[in-house]
């Protein structure tokens, strides 16, 4: 994000890093920062986090080919491969097709019990309702690798599921597509940024192997050295029905293969989320994501990792999560981790509350204009 205000002519940038940390840049700050790191590998590893966020921030205004070519000639050579022009163009083809879903189905402004908000963090103590949360995205499967193709070779690719007919998704030798060379190499790029992270205390993964694979990948020393709980949760798990990619295998491969992992949640043998014939709505897996933060909310656990999918976090941080910062919910590159503080609220509406809010055509707990000053957002009364 510094780079990409930098390159809009910003005075000052605001760089959200992934070690609880938020730092105003100066001119000559991003160099200051950089000489702070004390190995070559955390260097390395804080230039690649600074050009995700930048080129995470130029897709979100359209430069979409400022984002690109940046990222190419950005990247050292070994990291290069990690990300192809092919991969940056998929995520703001796909972070569009997503939003406009979403949008289509009328699940941008939901009403719920528990309001969930999420903020970067900045280094101050968390609350008591606050949570920190470091969001994953699996790196590259094959699937991933397929739509790129295609997309090279100039066919249209429908991430959402609707458009099945030609989709590379769909095709049966991708069922719960596990990660490419690339997308291991994407995961163990991860280790510097985890090690970093020491306060970790749970893992929560999709019972999708390429969530599994790269949240092993990328935490082995939360395996081998301080253990830490592993808990596997369909709620999680990518949006199903349709794409073959996210039918998830028989438990009993799922346990044999990440035998450290608690797979109580996981209730039956077979994928019983999986339709063929027809794709999840976005208000099933915006209510999945809702019942994984009440879950969350109930763990004693203060620092947590979690281990998805590109469309489960963007909806989720879109329709269950009210980011304080747009850039928070935008679209996730594959290995890449995002941390949010969360933290939850009970609304409590009367009958009367209940009534204004319907005459005066609000939803809860924002309405289609955005957030409102903190007394509009307690009620009808005060409305």
């Amino acid at each position: 994000r510094a780079a990409g205000a930098e390159a809009m002519g910003m005075e000052r940038r605001s760089v959200y890093l992934n070690c609880h940390l938020t730092t105003e840049l100066s001119a000559d700050g991003y160099q200051y920062t950089l000489a702070l790191c004390k190995s070559t590998a955390q260097r390395k590893r804080l230039e690649a986090s600074f050009l995700r966020c930048a080129t995470r921030y130029m897709l979100s205004i359209g430069l979409f080919a400022v984002a690109a070519t940046a990222s190419m000639a950005a990247l050292a050579p070994g990291d290069a491969s990690l990300y192809s022009a092919s991969a940056v163009r998929t995520a703001q083809i796909e972070g569009q097709q997503h939003y406009d879903e979403l949008e289509r189905q009328g699940v941008l402004n939901i009403r719920r019990d528990v309001v969930v908000r999420a903020r970067a963090p900045d280094g101050r103590p968390l609350e008591e309702n606050e949570k920190m949360v470091h969001l994953i995205r699996h790196g590259q499967g094959f699937h991933n690798l397929l739509g790129d193709l295609y997309r090279d070779f100039g066919a249209a690719v429908d991430s959402t599921g609707r458009e099945a007919e030609g989709s590379p998704y769909v095709r049966p030798e991708i069922e719960d597509s596990p990660l490419t060379a690339v997308g291991r190499a994407q995961a163990k790029a991860l280790r510097v940024e985890t090690k970093l992270l020491d306060g970790i205390d749970l893992v929560v993964l999709s019972p999708l192997q390429r969530a599994a694979q790269t949240a092993a990948l990328a935490m082995p020393h939360l395996r081998h050295g301080r253990r830490v709980p592993w808990v596997g949760l369909p709620s999680v798990q990518e949006t199903s029905g349709v794409n073959v990619c996210d039918r998830r295998r028989d438990r009993q491969e799922i346990v044999e293969d990440f035998p450290w992992v608690d797979w109580t949640a996981l209730m039956t043998e077979r994928d019983m989320f999986f339709d063929p014939d027809e794709r999840e709505s976005a208000r099933s897996v915006s209510d999945r994501g809702y019942d994984f933060a009440v879950w969350l909310r109930a763990r004693p656990e203060k620092e947590i990792v979690v281990a998805t999918h590109s469309a489960w976090l963007f909806t989720f941080l879109n329709t269950v999560a009210r980011c304080a910062d747009p850039d928070l919910a935008g679209w996730f590159l594959t290995g890449e981790l995002r941390s949010v503080v969360l933290s939850f609220e009970d609304w409590i509406l009367t009958d009367i509350d209940e009534q204004v809010h319907a005459e005066l055509g609000l939803t809860h707990p924002l309405d289609a204009a955005g957030p409102r000053g903190e007394d509009d957002l307690r009620g009808g009364r005060e409305l």
